[in-house]
């Protein structure tokens, strides 16, 4: 145990202690008399932030390369204690494995977020990069992306979206022939 000095009769607050730490507390009273034994102990673990993508949705299924899609999410905080601010950043992935190895679509800075609370449903525009090859993709989120806050659990930040599909539908599929 560590002295954390002399509290007041009306208590007093312990300072300069590490989140995701568990303490042990006792307390004794001293007066001129002397000093009584130790109380009971009391446990408490100072609790964190625990930021997770909660929902992850997007206007549309097929997008053509250089298209727009927009992205519904949520972000909650199930951890214990208030976040600070965060960036959510966007990534599109040809797996649902979402990586930052993935093209970057953009982000969002979200300011705080208390414990239990959620974003709400947020939605932002990305435009699908030019140079994307047909194929089946998935968008995906980060919650705290730069690892800003400390959380609970820094595994469990990523969600990927349903599949959609980047192709050329609706353009002329021009075919070369000789005259």
């Amino acid at each position: 145990f560590k002295d954390l000095g002399t509290l007041s009769t009306n208590g007093g607050t312990a300072t300069n202690l590490t989140a995701g730490t568990t303490y042990t507390f006792r307390v004794r009273a001293v007066n001129a008399s002397g000093s009584s034994g130790f109380s009971n102990t009391v446990t408490q673990k100072i609790d964190l932030p625990d930021l997770i993508p909660h929902a992850i949705s997007v206007s549309e299924t097929t997008v053509a390369p250089g298209g727009s899609i927009t992205v519904s999410y949520e972000v909650k905080n199930q951890g214990g204690a208030n976040a600070g601010s965060f960036l959510n950043e966007f990534r599109l992935s040809v797996d649902g494995t979402i990586t930052t190895f993935d093209a970057l679509l953009g982000g969002e800075l979200i300011g705080s977020l208390n414990a239990g609370a959620t974003t709400g449903t947020r939605n932002i525009t990305f435009t699908i990069p030019s140079n994307t090859s047909p194929g089946t993709y998935y968008v995906g989120i980060t919650a705290d992306s730069a690892g800003a806050v400390s959380e609970n659990s820094e595994f469990n930040n990523l969600l990927a979206s349903v599949p959609i599909s980047v192709s050329f539908a609706g353009k002329p599929d021009l075919v070369p022939t000789l005259l």
